[in-house]
């Protein structure tokens, strides 16, 4: 499901988690607004989840475990909250994460060197605290 560019506005309809075959989810920069819906993180087989350039705030729903997730970019919207600490652990299949230009707070999870995928990871024009885990020595992408 690809709907970017199209202007569109409201909320996402938590319906779409009924789609239980969903893999390839894209509504990048439209005008939604208000939280990504929980029901998302019943799509068992998505792989692609792209909602940047959006107005989307709210916390990011990554406490489900879908290993089948490798592609998640929710950057240039105003999530914030703290990143769940086992995002790691719950997405070991994660190959790209864009979280840029949000209002993510808190330290940046150690459970990330889990995901032995991880090739790229942006967290920048956020207010992360902390040092980076000496642990991401140990992924080799």
């Amino acid at each position: 499901l690809s709907l970017g560019v199209k202007n569109l506005t409201g909320h996402i309809p938590a319906w779409i988690g009924n789609f239980s075959s969903l893999s390839f989810l894209s509504l990048l920069q439209n005008n939604f607004q208000g939280s990504i819906p929980s029901e998302l993180g019943r799509l068992s087989r998505l792989g692609f989840f792209r909602l940047p350039m959006n107005n989307l705030s709210g916390t990011i729903p990554l406490k489900y475990n879908i290993s089948s997730l490798y592609f998640f970019s929710v950057s240039e919207n105003q999530q914030h909250g703290s990143l769940p600490p086992d995002v790691g652990l719950t997405l070991p299949n994660l190959q790209i994460f864009f979280g840029g230009a949000n209002n993510f707070i808190g330290p940046i999870p150690v459970s990330w060197s889990n995901a032995s995928q991880l090739q790229k990871l942006d967290f920048s024009m956020n207010v992360l605290t902390g040092t980076v885990p000496q642990n991401f020595a140990n992924l080799q992408g």
